[in-house]
């Protein structure tokens, strides 16, 4: 319910593709900005917005996958 909230917001809508293609590359930050055509930094600072926003455990793979399943549902 988190996700579909966020989804209302257009900032917000940019901020899940990027944790989308973050995950898709393995949490390279470099792979993702290169993909998504920006600088690195703004990754980075996407990332840190997004785990501020939804408290992301990292280290759970589990948890990790359940997201990138969740974002493959939302169509982003």
């Amino acid at each position: 319910s988190e996700y579909l909230d966020m989804m209302k917001d257009d900032k917000n809508v940019e901020l899940l593709r990027t944790l989308k293609v973050y995950l898709e590359n393995n949490m390279n930050f470099s792979v993702t900005a290169e993909k998504m055509y920006v600088h690195i930094n703004t990754i980075r600072k996407r990332i840190d917005k997004l785990d501020r926003m939804l408290q992301i455990d990292w280290n759970s793979y589990i948890y990790r996958l359940k997201i990138e399943i969740l974002l493959q549902f939302l169509e982003l």
